[in-house]
């Protein structure tokens, strides 16, 4: 399909996966494997470097989305294409 901004659906919602949740998961993995704080192997993809303070990013950017102007319809299928990538992620 032709529809670019279905795009806003799966960049929301694995950048959120991997910003709240794959923290959770950066530290279970890390507890594991029994790795240092220092020890950063295969836990780099949870890293988010230029980003101080992750709950004042999410709130800018879920500001930033509601300010895109779009249509209803488009609107509704950015909706539901995002609980459908949901869904996709928990069945991973």
């Amino acid at each position: 399909e032709n529809r670019p901004s279905l795009l806003l659906s799966h960049h929301f919602i694995r950048y959120f996966g991997d910003l709240s949740g794959g923290q959770v998961l950066k530290y279970k993995m890390r507890k594991r494997f029994q790795l240092s704080e220092n020890d950063d192997n295969g836990l780099q993809f949870y890293e988010f470097k230029n980003i101080e303070n992750s709950n004042k990013f999410m709130k800018f950017y879920i500001n930033r989305m509601n300010g895109l102007e779009m249509s209803s319809s488009t609107y509704n299928e950015v909706l539901e294409e995002a609980r459908n990538v949901f869904q996709l992620n928990i069945d991973l």
